[in-house]
């Protein structure tokens, strides 16, 4: 039996999440630890008065920091903004992709970015929460800083029930850019099932019960390359390569490297810096090229650590239940102009990565798709369960072959 001052605890923990719209835990709210709930509905930081004259900041790292929050509802979406006005009266910019958490307790992003421009200024950082019951904010006051902060500290986990994805949610993308005056869109009841409950195309953005914050901004709102929650794949031409070597070959050029977790493919192909590299680079050599076959795609799944493997694309489709395939139409075997340069630039940078962190079969030019059965890669075994194919041939890798990966790691496919 659990000792009674654990179930008093666990009763309290309860209670508090159960009675509570939500709570921003890291940065430190304005409210601290007094904050009334009942005001949360008010925009733009709901009990907190913005004032940053007044307000106590905090340091908030424009390269990557944390944001923790409690959500007291089954489940809810948000947005996470800031503004330089010093009363939070406008200006807001989104600082990290919207996305709804299923499961009540903590959730916390290690990952969320600031303009560079705003290292040594002082900031409010917003909220905005897509509950059942409405529309809620809070918000931090907050000293804008370079680097990343690279130990999250004790506030930042995520609860064993509690599970995040990103999505599109209209009532919280018009908080962007708006002045407090227009932060409660008229629409401010409880979000429609499509907004909070669908998740079409849209990956899990950390494991569940580690405790440990998987979100970023480079992580999209389609994992396109395994299995959907609604179940679509992609399939696609193009090359293989090592997240280590795609890295180093986005460091090399300027852009922010990826460490496995894929690009925001909503932004694609006119937003996404990934996207337009690669199409800058191939257009140099045909300026017609179409820019949407250039990407990045990097496998992801729910459970599983982030990949290790990346395609760099030249067509690509995308199949939710069916689809008939004109293979020279949809999926051409002819390289593009310009699209082996791109190959042999990435590969050129191979030599500044350690040969552990590298494929053995790097850069290998192919047609890849995702879905279907398990084989074991040391004997003739297939696993062709529905449900465990993956589990099971783990399994039979330990048992058999004195495996040490355990039962969940991400395939290289």
């Amino acid at each position: 039996m659990a000792p009674l001052r654990s179930v008093v605890a666990a009763t309290l923990l309860f209670l508090s999440t159960a009675n509570a719209h939500f709570e921003l835990n890291q940065p430190v709210s304005l409210e601290g630890d007094k904050m009334n709930e009942s005001l949360e509905p008010n925009a733009p930081c709901g009990g907190g008065v913005a004032d940053l004259s007044q307000n106590t900041a905090t340091d908030f790292h424009v390269d990557g920091d944390s944001v923790s929050l409690l959500l007291g509802h089954p489940q809810a979406d948000y947005l996470i903004r800031a503004t330089l006005d010093s009363r939070a009266a406008g200006n807001w910019s989104q600082l990290y992709p919207i996305f709804t958490q299923s499961g009540r307790g903590s959730f916390c992003t290690s990952n969320v970015k600031a303009p560079k421009e705003w290292v040594g200024k002082k900031g409010i950082i917003g909220i905005a929460c897509n509950a059942p019951d409405g529309l809620l904010y809070q918000c931090a006051a907050v000293n804008f800083v370079a680097g990343a902060n690279t130990t999250p500290g004790s506030a930042c986990t995520n609860g064993s029930s509690v599970s995040a994805s990103f999505n599109d949610v209209p009532a919280l993308a018009s908080l962007v850019g708006t002045s407090s005056s227009t932060n409660t869109p008229s629409s401010s009841t409880a979000p429609s099932p499509s907004a909070s409950t669908s998740k079409g195309a849209a990956a899990a953005l950390l494991v569940p019960g580690n405790g440990v914050p998987l979100g970023s901004l480079a992580a999209t709102a389609a994992m396109v390359l395994s299995a959907s929650t609604m179940g679509s794949t992609t399939i696609l031409r193009g090359f293989k390569v090592s997240v280590a070597v795609l890295d180093a070959f986005l460091a090399a050029n300027g852009e922010d490297e990826t460490y496995g977790t894929p690009p925001f493919y909503q932004h694609h192909p006119d937003k996404d810096r990934i996207s337009m590299l690669l199409y800058g680079k191939i257009s140099k050599v045909d300026a017609g090229a179409d820019r949407n076959n250039f990407r990045v795609m990097i496998p992801s799944k729910e459970g599983h650590d982030h990949s290790t493997v990346a395609y760099v694309t030249y067509a690509w489709v995308t199949i939710y239940a069916h689809r008939d395939l004109d293979m020279d139409e949809d999926l051409p075997i002819t390289v593009p102009a310009g699209f082996e340069d791109l190959r042999k630039e990435v590969l050129s940078i191979c030599g500044s990565v350690p040969d552990q962190d590298r494929l053995l079969d790097e850069g290998r030019m192919g047609l890849y798709a995702f879905i279907r059965p398990q084989y074991c890669d040391q004997c003739d075994a297939v696993f062709d369960s529905p449900h465990n194919a993956f589990s099971e041939r783990q399994v039979h890798r330990i048992r058999v072959h004195g495996s040490k990966e355990g039962t969940c790691p991400l395939p290289n496919a």
